[in-house]
């Protein structure tokens, strides 16, 4: 990806000029709410899976 290449550059540059940045620092920042969202999204289906476990469900053909 090359946003990712321009990204880490731009991340290396400011370390050299001794910019405390760090590329882990960043990506945790950047990524935090795409994580948060699919945290909340497996949530709900574990909370879904659990409501249909407790129901007996009669597929009919």
């Amino acid at each position: 990806m090359p946003w990712m290449q321009t990204f880490v550059r731009g991340q290396m540059r400011r370390a050299k000029s001794g910019e405390p940045a760090s590329v882990a620092r960043a990506f945790t920042l950047f990524f935090q709410p795409m994580l948060q969202d699919k945290q909340q999204e497996i949530q709900m289906l574990r909370v879904m899976v659990e409501d249909l476990k407790g129901k007996h469900i009669k597929i009919a053909n």
